[in-house]
């Protein structure tokens, strides 16, 4: 599906999440849409943030052989290209706060989430840890009585 974020929002949606799309290099965006999940009640909130690998890296945009790897000899490059990109240094965005009275009441239960299959050393795809660590959050989150809780996806093409 790639970068079809609306077919992924219409799949929230029909779970019953309230699921907005953004585009994932926004800033403003994003906290438009965290603003929005605040907002919403009785229902999981969804972002769908659409994105695209190496963003503004000369050379490196969408390019599969650079995800996720150092830049060695072209960081300074990237990062000289990236400081012409900031209009306003003293300029910040930032969410608002949510009242204090927003917020269930948490105390901390001990909790397992059962045992990690990982040994030390051993190799494996981060997606799968990333897969893991998603799936222990949300029963954590449902243990402890959070009953509405954030998922963010990034889609690529490729």
């Amino acid at each position: 599906m790639g970068h079809e974020t609306e077919v992924y929002r219409k799949r929230f949606e029909a779970f019953g999440c309230h699921a907005v799309t953004v585009d994932g290099h926004n800033i403003a965006d994003i906290i438009n849409a965290f603003d929005t999940a605040r907002d919403t009640v009785r229902k999981p909130f969804a972002i769908i943030a659409k994105t695209f690998k190496g963003k503004y890296f000369p050379e490196m945009e969408d390019k599969d052989d650079w995800h996720g790897k150092p830049l060695g000899d072209k960081a300074e490059g990237v990062i000289n290209h990236l400081k012409t990109l900031i209009k306003n240094e003293e300029s910040k965005i930032e969410p608002t706060k949510p009242d204090d009275a927003t917020w269930p009441e948490f105390q901390f239960k001990p909790f397992a989430t059962g045992k990690l299959e990982y040994k030390i050393g051993e190799k494996f795809a981060t997606r799968k840890a990333y897969g893991t660590a998603l799936k222990r959050l949300g029963i954590f989150l449902k243990y402890c009585g959070f009953r509405k809780y954030f998922c963010i996806f990034s889609i690529k093409a490729n």
